[in-house]
């Protein structure tokens, strides 16, 4: 079966979210929870984990392509983190600390020293998600602990993209 386009970009973000481990020089150990459109995380789901999800304003594109069957979109989803607190007194902590983690771990998408028209580079596929999107951006960093379980605090990361998508044809 075919993949989006869409759902391909947001599947290489969290493909590249679950190299956040700690043989790879971070914190955490994101390799087996990092989920996709999952908006309730329970007592059986494993933590620290990450959600990626949509943001649900729905807008119309700005424009449309005059001609042709293509058409250039910003989509922004954002990144929801959930960590247990270690620091009752401090129970947002643990949340900047994993919210540090995600960030550096998607820094390289938007890294300039990644782009494989700028000579050999390591991560060249890394960089704007091997051409499926224009332009990655993170911000609206918002950290807080759980109002449903106290004992969990989380964070919101914002991902501003713009996808190239042709709409005869919007898989990947």
């Amino acid at each position: 079966m075919p993949t989006s386009r869409r759902y391909a970009v947001i599947k290489a973000v969290a493909d590249q979210l679950k190299t956040v481990t700690p043989g790879n020089g971070y914190t955490y150990n994101l390799s087996a929870s990092v989920f996709i459109g999952k908006r309730v995380l329970g007592d059986t789901d494993p933590m620290p984990a990450v959600t990626l999800l949509e943001i649900p304003d729905i807008q119309l594109p700005e424009s449309r392509p005059e001609t042709g069957d293509a058409q250039n979109t910003n989509w922004e989803f954002f990144v929801q983190g959930f960590i247990r607190a270690t620091d009752p007194n401090n129970p947002t902590l643990d949340a900047y600390n994993l919210m540090a983690d995600v960030t550096k771990a998607l820094s390289g998408i938007m890294d300039p020293k990644n782009d494989p028209r700028h000579g050999s580079t390591p991560n060249g596929a890394l960089y704007l998600l091997s051409g499926k999107v224009v332009r990655f951006d993170m911000g609206g960093f918002h950290v807080r602990q759980s109002d449903e379980v106290p004992s969990v605090s989380n964070f919101y990361l914002r991902i501003r993209t713009q996808v190239v998508e042709k709409l005869t044809n919007p898989y990947d």
